[in-house]
C-alpha cells in the first residue's frame, strides 16, 4: 500500500519520489525562478542582473564583451540589463583606456551596497528553497548541477 510520502515529494501534488530528474529540474527551476526574482526585486534587481553584479564584484572590471561571454547572452541583451544598473547608479561604463572602442564595466560604491544587500535576500531565498537538505547535501547538490552545466552544450548566446 502506498504512504503519504511514497506518492508525494515534499507535499507537492503530482510529483512522486520516481519523477525525472530533468522534470524535476525544470519544475524546481520554475519554482526557484519566482523565489529569487521576489527576492531581488526588493532590491530592484532581477536575477540576471544580480548574476551580472556578482561577476563585476568578482573580476574587478569586464569590458562588455567578456561580460556578455561569463552571462552567455548577446551584445544588444547584456545592454537591456546594463542600461537600467547604470541609470541607478550601480554600475559604471567608461572607455577603455588600453582600446577606446570599448567599455569597461565596475560596479559603484552604490552598487557594491546593493549587491551586499541581494546577496543576503539571495541566501535567504535558498535558505527556504532548501529547507530539507543539510550544508553537506546543499554543496553536494551545487557541485552535481556545476557539473551538469558544465557539461551541457548551450545554444550561442541569445
Amino acid at each position: 500500500m502506498d504512504t503519504e510520502d511514497s506518492r508525494h515529494t515534499a507535499g507537492h501534488e503530482g510529483i512522486d519520489e520516481h519523477a525525472r530528474p530533468g522534470l524535476l529540474l525544470a519544475l524546481l527551476g520554475q519554482f526557484a525562478m519566482h523565489r529569487l526574482r521576489e527576492a531581488h526585486t526588493v532590491h530592484r534587481l532581477t536575477p540576471r542582473q544580480f548574476q551580472l553584479m556578482v561577476l563585476l564584484n568578482q573580476a574587478g572590471v569586464l569590458n562588455q564583451s567578456e561580460l556578455a561571454t561569463a552571462m552567455n547572452v548577446a551584445a544588444s541583451v547584456l545592454v537591456t540589463h546594463l542600461n537600467p544598473l547604470e541609470a541607478d547608479g550601480l554600475i559604471a561604463r567608461t572607455r577603455d583606456p588600453r582600446d577606446r572602442r570599448r567599455h569597461v564595466i565596475t560596479l559603484t560604491e552604490l552598487g557594491v551596497v546593493r549587491l551586499a544587500e541581494s546577496e543576503r535576500a539571495q541566501l535567504d531565498a535558498e535558505d527556504r528553497l532548501f529547507i530539507a537538505l543539510g550544508s553537506s547535501e546543499r554543496e553536494q547538490l551545487r557541485a552535481l548541477l556545476s557539473r551538469v552545466y558544465a557539461s551541457t552544450e548551450r545554444p550561442d548566446a541569445c
